[in-house]
């Protein structure tokens, strides 16, 4: 799909850029640069980012609730694959993103309550 590649694309050309984002957002809120990294990766495409934060320092419930709201919301790279298939509907599609960021909330918050539940 060509919105595939077009996100791809722009992850090369974030690399470049990233270093400095990292740096100032975590001057900014004293997040690790490794959930940094995988969030703006995640949100831009959905594999690649889940893929980072698999290979980061996070400790494994971070690397879970990330990964979670990842999968759920899906990324820029899927909703604009749903704009595409959706242009001759009616469906808000600020409302879908909306929802869909809600939904990868609520996701976080069961994937939290599933890990303290089977981990202790």
């Amino acid at each position: 799909n060509l919105f595939i590649y077009l996100f791809l694309m722009l992850i090369d050309i974030e690399k470049l850029v990233l270093k400095d984002i990292v740096i100032f957002g975590d001057s900014l809120v004293k997040l690790d640069p490794d959930f940094i990294k995988g969030l703006i990766y995640g949100m831009i495409e959905i594999t690649n980012g889940i893929y980072l934060i698999s290979l980061s320092n996070l400790d494994i419930l971070t690397q879970l609730l990330l990964t979670a709201f990842l999968i759920n919301f899906g990324g820029l790279c899927v909703f604009m694959q749903t704009k595409n298939v959706t242009t001759d509907t009616n469906i808000n599609l600020k409302l879908y993103l909306i929802i869909k960021f809600i939904s990868g909330i609520i996701s976080v918050g069961f994937t939290y309550i599933l890990f303290k539940l089977f981990t202790t």
